[in-house]
């Protein structure tokens, strides 16, 4: 985890390289997301060099990506802005102009007129009534920072380390690392506000509809910034490792270790859109084998996948067509020690494995119901909602379907 000076010099470096390419003399705003500065941290320092690679980190990652998007623009018109993030391998530069016309016509459900997060961050629409639920939201959000609950708070994670007898507790480091995940928080607020803020730029006010994808993540975002300021209040697990192992051996062992590997890829999928460091632990060749194991990191990621654990069945067929055949993939979901690591991969690993055989016995739970044949379905038994949008769940967004999502839709 990052110290905040680290995070202080990603920043002031990240500033001071932008001339030395050339890029604020083109004029272009540029927006970078708390999960990009975290990935630069990831790649731009190491305990036996500390900061060095930093400068190289950011010419490789990121101040190469900016340059290649802007060659390809020319001076940057009304409000447009240039937007990173992380995909958890690299930095993905994003082109953003909010006065770009929809794609398609902009027709909002009944459903959803008056939307909450979850039905932004599903299927966003760019209007002015998803706008004013974000801003609420961030209004809302910023003065829960700001109260005197989570400054108490704050104070008393930063306080312990002089208390009498700290440094023998057994649960020292994930004290420890209370009050910098809040500053994590907190710096997380206000990208996503300074992203707002860009897209309400000087032409908002004639502005009808909004870029979706970057409404889309906004909502995103709020929705992990609001879980994960749930948990940094109390003490509990952050990070989290996700099994997922093919059903016994059946009729159709190939059919359950292609579904094994399509939820493993879900993960991933989630994981990276969410910009989240994510590990391939098990096994050492991707997706090979009848069991995967991943460790995933980042803002609220063990609460969010908390939920995944128990069995994932794919469904298919129908009696006309010789009857429903089924695979299930067993899923497990444990929280990741606060003990930091420093043997890199080889000793997350080892953690994964002895948390795993230190584990409750799985419970028979269904999670999730998969149907791909005759018609796309899946229902989720655990956050209690169905859709037809199969592989929109395949993609990773299994955690933001709305309740009311209809099956077809």
């Amino acid at each position: 985890m990052a110290s905040r000076g680290l995070l202080r010099l990603v920043r002031k470096q990240t500033a001071s390289a932008r001339p030395a390419r050339g890029l604020r003399r083109r004029e272009w705003a540029v927006e970078i997301e708390e999960s990009a500065i975290d990935f630069l941290l990831d790649h731009g320092f190491t305990t036996d060099l500390g900061a060095r690679p930093l400068k190289r980190s950011l010419e490789r990652y990121l101040l190469v990506p900016l340059a290649r998007t802007i060659v390809e623009r020319r001076v940057p018109e009304g409000d447009q802005f240039l937007f990173v993030r992380t995909d958890g391998a690299g930095l993905v530069v994003e082109f953003v102009d909010p006065d770009a016309p929809p794609t398609a016509p902009v027709t909002l459900p009944a459903a959803m007129r008056g939307p909450g997060l979850r039905a932004i961050a599903w299927d966003a629409h760019g209007t002015a009534a998803e706008m004013h639920e974000l801003r609420t939201a961030q209004e809302r959000f910023f003065k829960r920072i700001e109260s005197g609950e989570w400054r108490d708070a704050k104070a008393a994670w930063l306080a312990l380390p002089a208390s009498e007898g700290f440094w023998q507790r057994s649960d020292r480091f994930e004290l420890l690392g209370r009050a910098e995940y809040m500053d994590r928080i907190e710096a997380g607020s206000r990208s996503a506000r300074s992203l707002m803020a860009r897209l309400d730029g000087e032409g908002a006010a004639q502005r009808q509809v909004w870029p979706r994808s970057m409404v889309a993540r906004l909502a995103q975002q709020m929705l992990l910034l609001e879980a994960a300021a749930d948990e940094a209040l109390t003490t509990g697990p952050r990070d989290a490792f996700v099994y997922v192992q093919a059903g016994p051996d059946g009729p159709d062992r190939q059919g359950e270790l292609d579904f094994a590997r399509r939820i493993a890829a879900m993960y991933e999928a989630w994981a990276r859109q969410r910009g989240m460091r994510i590990a391939v632990l098990k096994p050492s060749a991707r997706y090979a084998g009848d069991t995967v194991w991943l460790a995933v990191s980042g803002f609220s990621s063990y609460v969010a996948l908390a939920p995944e654990d128990g069995l994932h069945v794919l469904e298919w067929g129908s009696n006309a067509e010789g009857g429903v055949k089924r695979v299930s993939v067993r899923v497990r979901v444990l929280a990741q020690p606060p003990v930091p690591v420093r043997g890199g991969e080889a000793e997350l690993t080892q953690q994964a494995a002895e948390s795993l055989a230190n584990a409750p016995a799985p419970q028979p739970t269904i999670v999730r119901r998969y149907r791909g044949t005759p018609s796309p379905l899946v229902r989720d038994s655990v956050r209690g909602w169905r859709t037809g949008r199969l592989e929109r769940v395949l993609a990773g967004d299994f955690d933001i379907v709305p309740r009311g999502e209809s099956e077809g839709a």
